[in-house]
C-alpha cells in the first residue's frame, strides 16, 4: 500500500518542478512499476567480466597444468588450456590499456575470449562428467559436482492438438496429436508421456461442446496413446442408451508418469456413429431397474 500511495504522489506532482526533480521522480516511478524478471544463475567459471573470467581462466589453466594426471588429462591437454588463456589474457591487457585500446584490439580481444571460452568449457564438462575426479578438485576449479538424482520433468500445461483422419476398414477412428498445429511432429513435448482420449456422442442439431464433461459433468476417458497417429475404437451409442445416429467427438490431453495432466485440447469431431445395440431399461417384478439390450 505505501508503494501504491508513493507512485500516486510521483504522478501528481506538479509540472513546474525543477528538472532535475522531474528526473528522480521519473525514475522512481520506473522502478516502482517495472516488472519483476529473474536474473539467470551466473556461470562460475565464464562469468561475464572480463576480469574475472581471466582471473579464473587463469586459476584453472595453472591447476591443471601443475598436475594434469589428478583431473585424468595429458601434458598437452594442460599446455593447450594454457596458451588460449594466456593469449586471451594477452588481448584484454592490450585493449583496456589507454595506449593501446583500438577497435582492432578489442576486436582481437573478443575473439581470444571466445576461444578461450570455448576451450574452458570443453574440458570443464569433460572433467564434471569424469566420476574419478573427487567432488574437491573439481570446486577447486570452479565446477559444480553433478546432481546424481535426475530431476523430474513436469508435465506441459498447454494442450495438444487432436487431428481426426478418418477411419479404418475395421471401423477404427484414425487420429493423431502434434503439440502445435503446423508442426506437424510426431513427437510428444518435454515432460509427456502419453495422451489421454476422451469421447462424447452429439446429436444432430446439438451444439458441439467445448469440454467433454460438458455434457454428462464427468469426461468418458477411453484409453491412453503414446505414439502418433493412432486408432481407436470407438464406442457403441446403443450403450449408453442412443437410438439415433449421433456424432462423435474427441478430446486430448497430455500426461506425465506421475498422473499429472495439461489441458484439454479442442473439440475434434470425428464421424457420424449409428447405434449396433440399443439398452433399455425396464422394471421387473421386485421393483429393481434392470439393464435389457435389444439388437
Amino acid at each position: 500500500m505505501y508503494f501504491v500511495t508513493f507512485a500516486l504522489q510521483l504522478v501528481k506532482q506538479r509540472v513546474s518542478a525543477p528538472s532535475r526533480s522531474r528526473l528522480v521522480q521519473r525514475k522512481g516511478l520506473q522502478m516502482l512499476l517495472r516488472p519483476k524478471t529473474r536474473r539467470p544463475a551466473r556461470d562460475q567459471l565464464v562469468p561475464d567480466a572480463d576480469s574475472l573470467f581471466a582471473l579464473r581462466a587463469r586459476n584453472f589453466a595453472t591447476t591443471i597444468a601443475r598436475d594434469p594426471q589428478r583431473f585424468n588429462l595429458t601434458a598437452e591437454d594442460a599446455a593447450w588450456i594454457t596458451q588460449r588463456v594466456k593469449e586471451y589474457r594477452n588481448a584484454l591487457a592490450k585493449a583496456t590499456r589507454p595506449s593501446t585500446r583500438t577497435r582492432p584490439a578489442v576486436k582481437e580481444k573478443n575473439t581470444a575470449r571466445a576461444e578461450a571460452e570455448r576451450v574452458v568449457r570443453a574440458f570443464r564438462k569433460v572433467i564434471a562428467a569424469d566420476d574419478r575426479i573427487s567432488a574437491g578438485d573439481k570446486i577447486i576449479l570452479h565446477i559444480k559436482e553433478r546432481s546424481t538424482k535426475p530431476k523430474r520433468r513436469k508435465c506441459p500445461k498447454n494442450p495438444p492438438v487432436l487431428i481426426f483422419e478418418g477411419s479404418t476398414t475395421s471401423g477404427l477412428h484414425k487420429l493423431r496429436y502434434c503439440e502445435d498445429l503446423g508442426t506437424g511432429s510426431k513427437q510428444k513435448p518435454v515432460g509427456a508421456e502419453r495422451v489421454e482420449i476422451a469421447v462424447e456422442f452429439v446429436r444432430v442439431g446439438e451444439k458441439t461442446p467445448k469440454f467433454p464433461e460438458s455434457l454428462t459433468g464427468r469426461p468418458w476417458i477411453l484409453r491412453s496413446f503414446s505414439s502418433s497417429p493412432f486408432e481407436v475404437d470407438c464406442p457403441d451409442p446403443g450403450s449408453v442408451g442412443i437410438t439415433e445416429a449421433v456424432q462423435a467427438v474427441y478430446w486430448g490431453r497430455w500426461a506425465d508418469a506421475v498422473g499429472e495432466v495439461s489441458a484439454w485440447s479442442r473439440s475434434c469431431k470425428g464421424m457420424m456413429v449409428a447405434p449396433q445395440v440399443v439398452a433399455h431399461f425396464h422394471k421387473t417384478d421386485e421393483g429393481d431397474e434392470t439393464l435389457r439390450k435389444a439388437a
